[in-house]
């Protein structure tokens, strides 16, 4: 009986909640935004929201503006960038692709037209990983409820995922983070007097990891139980770096307090600079906060300090001493070199006067055995010449 449920859920997947079975998104074919074999089309757009004109059979297109006398006119639009739409963007605008020429005549609703004109805050948030709804705004301003979903300029339809959309509105059965941000346009086609509106509205998408702050409080500075150097007589910061979990209204609070002699039941707050918000990395994000120890004394030394990080879920600390900063001495720093200086000159200059007396005494040698070779010459010479005279 078991194996036999196992086989059943096997064979058919269970449909999440929030999912639509099978892909109600409509598929279309040929121009991307505009009917197939049709080069003249209207678009209508609400004053102050975002707008993207329609790209052209998949193509990126250029759409300039027509003077009344039928040159062009800038600025022109590129199909692949969004812009706010304003009232002063109305009129006709033309583009060449493919050897054809396409029109397209855009109007731009004013702020004070009838209330299925009116700009709304159309900003949805999603949860990561699970199943989400995106509404097409004034949906039930129309009776055409049939509503073709586009992510910038591309069909929703078109991408590899499993959306489906159904009354107004575009089914994502699992959110992702890395690609569903960003901003839809919903397009519906409404008659007016018999001619045939493509009224493109937009809505922006915004993924959460979740609605409520989970996980711990990460310290990224100081450390616990961890010792500063500071120095006398100078300013001194102490500085709190922490990771909270993202949630969707920030309660993170970090705050620095001194314990008196180190005891944490007698805490005092210190001056502190403004917190500084971090960017999101993953699902967490950042915040800074700083104390200010304008003149660090001898009795600063003798108190802990301790940085409390919470929110609305938990909190958690850790905390910190200071002590005297070691420093060397300046005549050491300058008495070392001054001696290696000196150490060197003397022995420079004992080695010169050893060089030189080395020299005075081979040149004294040299000279004084010269000097006795000829007395002895002289010597010998008189002494035979007394020899011949005795003879």
């Amino acid at each position: 009986m078991q194996t036999g449920h196992v086989l059943f859920f096997f064979i058919f997947p269970v449909v999440l909640e929030g999912c639509c079975v099978g892909n109600h998104q409509k598929k279309r074919t040929g121009l991307m935004g505009l009917q197939q074999n049709t080069t003249h089309q209207r678009y209508r757009a609400v004053e102050g929201e975002s707008f993207i004109m329609p790209c052209v059979k998949s193509e990126s297109v250029v759409w300039s503006r027509i003077r009344e006398d039928g040159g062009n006119e800038g600025p022109s639009y590129d199909c692949e960038k969004e812009f706010p739409a304003e009232v002063k963007h109305s009129g006709n605008y033309t583009c060449h692709t493919g050897g054809s020429k396409y029109f397209l005549h855009l109007q731009v609703e004013e702020k004070s037209s009838p209330s299925c004109f009116q700009p709304e805050e159309s900003t949805v948030e999603l949860y990561n990983s699970a199943g989400g709804e995106i509404p097409c705004p004034r949906y039930d301003c129309s009776n055409n409820t049939d509503v073709t979903w586009y992510k910038g300029n591309r069909a929703v339809s078109e991408m590899k995922r499993a959306p489906c959309e159904k009354d107004g509105l575009l089914h994502l059965c699992q959110v992702k983070a890395e690609s569903d941000p960003g901003v839809y346009f919903c397009d519906r086609q409404i008659i007016e007097q018999g001619v045939m509106w493509t009224f493109r509205r937009a809505v922006k998408v915004e993924v959460i990891p979740y609605s409520e702050p989970s996980g711990p409080l990460r310290f990224m500075s100081p450390a616990d139980n961890a010792t500063e150097e500071v120095e006398l007589g100078q300013t001194h910061n102490l500085t709190c770096k922490v990771f909270f979990p993202y949630e969707k209204r920030i309660s993170a609070k970090v705050q620095w307090f001194m314990n008196y002699n180190g005891n944490k039941e007698n805490m005092t707050l210190l001056p502190m600079e403004p917190p500084q918000y971090g960017f999101k990395i993953r699902e967490e994000y950042g915040v800074t906060r700083r104390a200010i120890i304008k003149e660090v004394t001898q009795q600063h030394l003798k108190h802990t300090y301790t940085c409390i990080a919470s929110n609305t879920v938990r909190n958690n600390s850790v905390t910190i001493k200071l002590k005297k900063k070691t420093t060397v001495k300046l005549p050491c720093l300058v008495g070392y070199p001054l001696v290696s200086f000196l150490l060197v000159s003397g022995l420079g200059i004992i080695l010169h006067v050893k060089w030189m007396e080395l020299q005075l005494i081979y040149r004294s040698h040299f000279q004084h055995g010269k000097h006795d070779e000829g007395q002895e010459t002289h010597t010998h010479t008189h002494t035979l010449r007394e020899t011949c005279y005795i003879k």
